[in-house]
């Protein structure tokens, strides 16, 4: 039996990362833009003298397209390889945590409706949890360059509609008033 944290990116999208990837839980004061950083990971907070980047999942697979309040972030560490210094990320998620014991026999495959096509390549495996099935990532794949780059293939094209659609949102809203 192993144990794992469940993070709810969206209701939509909960995933799930190992027992020791998680480090902290909180509700960040302040956050700082990065300017030319992809929609999806475009704020840092500062953190213990660090300035880590915040990934929004359900916005870089479009379950949601449109950037939210930060409720909350999820601090992660991993490393790429042993003796390597670890590395940080902070995920958005919608609520706190939870931790979950995992056991052999809740292994499952997961299918093109369990998980969003572009979290595909950073998935480690997959759980059942509550009658749902859950992807358990790999934290190096999804920070690499080669995901990042898929990522930006794979949204480029759709990245400058949304940016259109945003302003017409917001537009739409001015005349209203």
């Amino acid at each position: 039996m192993s144990n794992a944290w469940l993070l709810e990116c969206d209701p939509a999208l909960i995933v799930a990362v190992s027992d020791h990837e998680i480090v902290e839980y909180i509700q960040p004061q302040r956050s700082y833009p990065v300017p030319e950083a992809p929609r999806y990971c475009n704020r840092v907070i500062a953190w213990q003298d660090r300035l880590v980047p915040i990934m929004d999942l359900a916005l870089l697979t479009g379950i949601r397209n449109l950037q939210q309040e930060l409720p909350f972030v999820c601090l992660l560490c991993y490393q790429l390889a042993p003796r390597e210094a670890l590395q940080y990320l902070a995920l958005r998620i919608n609520t706190t945590p939870q931790k979950v014991a995992v056991e052999d026999s809740q292994a499952c495959e997961l299918t093109d409706d369990d998980l969003p096509p572009l979290l595909k390549s950073v998935t480690l495996c997959g759980f059942t949890h509550m009658q749902q099935a859950i992807p358990i990532l790999d934290l190096g794949k999804l920070c690499s360059d080669e995901f990042r780059e898929m990522a930006q293939d794979r949204k480029g094209s759709t990245a400058r509609g949304l940016l259109v659609e945003e302003l017409v949102q917001v537009d739409s809203g001015r005349a209203q008033q």
